[in-house]
């Protein structure tokens, strides 16, 4: 059974959002190793550099590109790309939950700023369709048209 433009497209924003959790979480398990061993200086750099959260958070950096691959294979950088920055919006909630940073006014203005770009971005009207990319995968375009796509 074939699959719908709308389950591939959904398909493609749950693998972002995958994606956006793992970069968050290797992120957290870094701070909170930097954090645990007091920073990082010279005396402790190669200890630090092999501790089990750094490797896990590699490990967990290696799982997102390779998550990210599978998107680019899908969607068009220009739509996922900006989707992407949704780990901002984590980063500073798990900051504020996690780390238990003060998080200004004027931060939370620019989590919203960038939310509301991302909506932006994700929004469109238009029918979403798959198509054949260069490589012969099959692609979403998310229905904007590309300058070559006029000629």
């Amino acid at each position: 059974m074939k699959e719908s433009m709308e389950g591939k497209r959904l398909k493609t924003i749950l693998l972002i959002l995958f994606n956006v959790l793992l970069l968050t979480s290797g992120q957290i398990l870094w701070k909170k190793a930097l954090n645990e061993a007091g920073g990082i200086s010279l005396n402790n750099m190669f200890h630090l550099i092999f501790s089990p959260m750094i490797l896990a958070g590699l490990l967990l950096y290696v799982v997102a590109t390779a998550v990210w691959f599978i998107v680019l294979s899908r969607a068009s950088l220009s739509y996922a790309y900006p989707l992407q920055s949704l780990a901002y919006v984590l980063g500073v909630l798990a900051a504020w939950q996690i780390f238990k940073d003060e998080i200004p006014l004027t931060r939370w203005v620019g989590v919203l700023v960038i939310i509301i770009g991302v909506v932006l971005v994700s929004y469109n009207k238009q029918k979403v369709d798959i198509k054949p990319s260069e490589t012969g995968t099959q692609q979403f375009n998310t229905g904007e048209t590309r300058q070559a796509d006029k000629g």
